[in-house]
């Protein structure tokens, strides 16, 4: 990522960075080096950092993540492990943005579509059962990407 890097931060050192790509802990501690000095940085981290999701909804942002001692090798636990290496070198101007389900363009989990697909072609579809309440919140990858574009220009942090 260094290298990767070098020549942009050389040349242009960015206002902000939109960090959507970040899948590991080892991930974030290397853009938290390379990035330290970045003024705003947005991480897109996700619902399944909060250590009692699922069921939803989750109350605010303040209900409790997975801990330190969590596996960083299960999503929820590495996006919370993540958010906390991200934190310690950038303190305030990170902002950590945990998503619901993220459907629309380019989605290739098809967690939403399928559903709409089966509905629209077949005559019979199959679903849960009425008991199952289960929440669920989608947020269209549009509208959050225009969401974390306007927070890299605000002033949030958390």
């Amino acid at each position: 990522l260094s290298a990767a890097l070098e020549p942009v931060l050389r040349a242009s050192p960015p206002g902000a960075v939109v960090d959507c790509c970040g899948y590991t802990v080892e991930g974030a501690a290397a853009a938290a080096r390379v990035l330290a000095d970045v003024p705003r940085y947005v991480y897109v981290s996700s619902i399944s950092a909060y250590r009692d999701w699922p069921p939803g909804p989750v109350p605010d942002e303040d209900a409790p993540t997975f801990g330190p001692d969590a596996p960083p090798t299960e999503y929820g636990p590495m996006k919370a492990q993540s958010e906390r290496v991200l934190g310690a070198v950038l303190g305030a101007r990170l902002l950590s943005a945990r998503a619901g389900l993220i459907v629309g363009p380019g989605d290739r989990t098809q967690r939403l579509t399928s559903w709409l697909h089966r509905i629209a072609t077949q005559e019979r579809v199959v679903v849960p059962a009425s008991g199952n309440a289960t929440p669920v919140a989608f947020v269209d990858v549009r509208d959050l990407a225009a969401w974390l574009v306007a927070a890299a220009g605000a002033d949030w942090s958390g």
